[in-house]
């Protein structure tokens, strides 16, 4: 499934309990990032701000050690919707080992980029429950939150999404091959504007 919705309108506020603000100020076209288990990352204007601000959205909530939560929408910026936030998933094998060689994934949205900017969405989240067999493969499990690593005019820049939570429970020994677990913050224009890792 997916999460919940970005804002819409002028300075729309975005949808669920880590929402990103819509535009904070006439003029100010770039919103922060969606939170969930990470903060979302800054907006800047640098032409209309000797001195940006570096605040980040820091609605977060959720659990890592049960996941269930949905990722949130970061806010819009005149014509430009919020992004999504991502979906979650429940995984339960009650005998058997998993082996990932693809991906599972629940990934905000990125942001828009069209003369002004919108942040990313928040990473969602995975929750994985294994009957006592092992875990491995060379895949990815992951809830990223969604980046913008672009800049709209006058140097509009927007953060990326928070990330989400994973978490793998009951299985044996250590994770084997080369298999990723991940929740990072959305991508920002530079790192300034990158939003907060997740929980794994």
């Amino acid at each position: 499934g997916q999460g919940f919705l970005g804002g819409t309108g002028a300075a729309g506020t975005g949808r669920g309990p880590g929402a990103g603000p819509g535009r904070e100020l006439i003029g100010w076209d770039a919103t922060k990032g969606a939170a969930h288990g990470g903060a979302g990352g800054p907006n800047s204007l640098d032409y209309y701000s000797s001195a940006p601000n570096w605040t980040m959205n820091s609605n977060i909530y959720g659990n890592v050690r049960t996941p269930v939560t949905l990722g949130s929408g970061s806010g819009s910026a005149e014509w430009l919707a919020g992004a999504r936030g991502a979906g979650r998933a429940k995984i339960t094998l009650t005998s058997g080992n998993l082996v990932v060689n693809g991906y599972v994934r629940a990934d905000g949205d990125d942001g828009d980029n069209n003369g002004h900017t919108t942040g990313g969405g928040s990473g969602g989240s995975i929750w994985i429950t294994i009957g006592g067999g092992t875990v491995g493969g060379t895949g990815f499990i992951q809830s990223n939150g969604g980046g913008n690593t672009g800049q709209g005019n006058d140097f509009r820049r927007s953060g990326g999404g928070g990330g989400g939570y994973v978490a793998i429970d009951g299985f044996t020994g250590s994770v084997a091959g080369t298999l990723t677990t991940q929740s990072l913050g959305g991508a920002g224009y530079d790192s300034n504007h990158r939003g907060g890792a997740g929980f794994v």
